[in-house]
């Protein structure tokens, strides 16, 4: 099914030639691409990825325009309605914007034998997928496979903090800009100030510095997607004013690092959609610059696919909780390897063992009270994100803007 979508992709673009973003990363992907169309949205015609549809039959079925193509069914419909469109003189976007991710060895490799990309972005390697790809020098090698896609005329946009992503500019002999918060880099950012009332950051790029706010974004990591999106739309020659006005506008979707207040001067960090160690660390430091001088309690559910790694990788993140709160609640198989790392920290502190979400929820029921930040973390697979909305529905929890 895979092979004939990408057949079918490729017939789409050598009749319908585009200009294709090409994005990947172990975190970011999904809101980069959302910040790269919002951008080049300002200048020309963009379609993106829909949702996170990123995978082997995502990634052709955004190309012909259609849902994510999983079943027999939707691949004649999707075939017949391709046929129609080869033949029809609709117009066609100027950019397709596509996020591209791997589970397994070579799904990349595959991937960009459809398309030949004029900008390809590297957010972070991290470990992520482990079970599948093996190793962090793995998942480098997957992600690494859209820059050395990039034609000489292509433009490589890599992370300047991750020296994994960094050395990927190594891999095409044309244009390259790095981006971070690495004063050297081609754009980077200063924060001035992060609250939960948002950040102030300075941004500066090869043509000057533009001062920025964003009223509904706390987690500096989520700068990185500005930042990459900024460097396509310098590439694309997108007005930087009205980039800059666009980009600070920006929100977090749900469950991807939303802070909401609630009843009893609560505080809700919900970043549940999905995790894995950096992304973790991420949310810990954001929920640490947030929750003031209120009691800080952390829920996190496991960390998927994290393979031979899963214990060490749930144990190191254990003791990053344990620096920032002394209320921890940690749910599913290797909720042990992250109470371990927690008490290693925090000996005095107050942390649950639970075998799954529904016995957190039990726990948080008695828990909380007023006053309290909670921070929400955990792979989308484990469903802590459903306990996370019923929190905010408890303390009818509204954004702070």
């Amino acid at each position: 099914m895979a092979l004939m979508l990408r057949k079918m992709a490729w017939l789409e673009l050598k009749h319908f030639p585009r200009k294709v973003i090409a994005i990947t990363g172990s975190v970011g992907k999904t809101t980069t691409k959302e910040y790269v169309a919002l951008v080049l949205s300002e200048g020309f015609n963009v379609r993106a990825t829909s949702g996170n549809a990123n995978n082997r039959t995502g990634v052709p079925s955004t190309i012909i325009n259609r849902p994510n193509v999983k079943s027999y069914t939707a691949l004649i419909k999707a075939l017949l309605v391709t046929t129609y469109w080869l033949f029809s003189g609709r117009e066609k976007e100027q950019y397709l914007v596509l996020e591209v991710g791997a589970m397994l060895p070579g799904q990349i490799r595959k991937q960009v034998t459809v398309f030949s990309p004029s900008m390809s972005i590297v957010t972070t390697v991290a470990p992520g997928h482990l079970e599948t790809l093996g190793s962090i020098e793995a998942v480098a090698e997957e992600k690494s496979r859209i820059v050395s896609a990039l034609p000489e005329n292509g433009v490589a946009i890599l992370c300047a903090d991750d020296s994994r992503v960094r050395e990927m500019q190594n891999l095409h002999q044309g244009k390259t800009l790095l981006f971070g918060f690495d004063e050297k880099a081609d754009v980077y950012m200063k924060i001035v100030t992060q609250s939960v009332e948002g950040i102030e950051a300075l941004l500066s790029d090869p043509e000057g510095q533009v001062q920025m706010h964003f009223p509904y974004v706390t987690n500096r990591y989520h700068l990185y997607s500005v930042m990459a999106s900024w460097c396509a739309g310098l590439v694309a020659g997108v007005d930087r004013a009205k980039m800059q006005t666009v980009l600070q506008n920006v929100q977090p979707r749900p469950d991807r690092g939303t802070i909401q207040k609630g009843s009893s001067n609560t505080l809700i960090l919900n970043d549940a959609f999905n995790a894995n160690p950096l992304s973790v660390k991420a949310a810990l430091e954001t929920f640490a610059s947030v929750a003031s001088d209120r009691r800080r309690v952390v829920v996190l559910s496991d960390m998927l696919e994290l393979g031979e790694q899963s214990e060490a990788l749930h144990y190191e993140t254990g003791k990053q909780v344990g620096a920032v709160a002394n209320q921890f609640i940690a749910c599913g198989d290797y909720a042990g390897a992250y109470i371990r790392g927690f008490r290693e920290v925090q000996p005095e502190g107050n942390s649950f063992c639970c075998e799954g979400v529904d016995q957190a929820e039990e726990i948080l029921d008695k828990l909380l009270q007023a006053d309290d930040a909670i921070l929400f973390k955990g792979s989308h697979g484990t469903n802590l994100y459903q306990l996370a909305s019923q929190v905010s529905e408890r303390f009818n929890a509204v954004d702070p803007q």
